[in-house]
């Protein structure tokens, strides 16, 4: 490599803002990574009409709600439990 392409690489990397990953969602296709160390998504505008409108739209990034497992309760008479085992 060049000192020219040298020159050339640290200019690129001195103005870069962040890293963005497609991934593929439930919905669609997004982006997913971080802008200035800040996590954040990008999805296609779904309400563009006009040149006016961006073609995507970005967003800071949340962490994702986990719905809690269920709890289901039973009960059981002594005899009815066989073994606690897991059977593999």
């Amino acid at each position: 490599m060049s000192n020219e392409d040298n020159k050339t690489n640290n200019e690129w990397k001195e103005r870069e803002l962040g890293a963005l990953w497609l991934k593929e969602g439930k919905k669609g296709k997004y982006f997913y990574g971080k802008i200035n160390d800040v996590e954040c998504v990008v999805f296609k505008n779904k309400h563009r009409e006009t040149d006016k409108h961006p073609h995507y739209i970005i967003y800071k990034s949340q962490p994702r709600e986990t719905q809690p497992e269920p709890v289901v309760e039973t009960t059981a008479a002594p005899s009815e439990v066989v073994s606690e085992e897991v059977p593999f």
